[in-house]
């Protein structure tokens, strides 16, 4: 049975592509320039390990672009990642803002393998 809080997130996201749809709202493209993905629905994590059933089923149906495994899944410069707890955000800000331990050049992103890492 669906639990009746995600039934009314689910209606709520429906209804809110209908009214987009009603005002002409235009879609646009916020990949960056090398087609990465900026905006993710889920944890990090399950955008970057590669695992089977990572997303759920209509986020692979409905996603207009493809988007790769490891760190090739999002750009450099993505903006948003849903479903963060408290905690997480403490540890992201760390190693956004605080971690330096190498200085230089980009690291090139990797593309890994699907397979499920445990």
């Amino acid at each position: 049975m669906i639990d009746k809080v995600l039934l009314l997130v689910l209606l709520l996201s429906a209804e809110l592509g209908t009214c987009m749809r009603n005002l002409n709202v235009t879609v646009g493209d916020s990949r960056d320039a090398e087609e990465k993905k900026r905006f993710f629905p889920f944890h990090p994590q399950n955008h970057i390990i590669p695992s089977s059933g990572r997303k759920d089923w209509a986020y692979e149906v409905y996603t207009q672009y493809a988007e790769g495994n490891g760190t090739a899944c999002c750009s450099d410069t993505a903006i948003s990642f849903h479903y963060i707890s408290p905690p997480t955000m403490y540890l992201l800000d760390y190693l956004i803002y605080h971690l330096r331990p190498v200085t230089g050049g980009k690291a090139e992103d990797e593309v890994l393998g699907n397979y499920t890492i445990k």
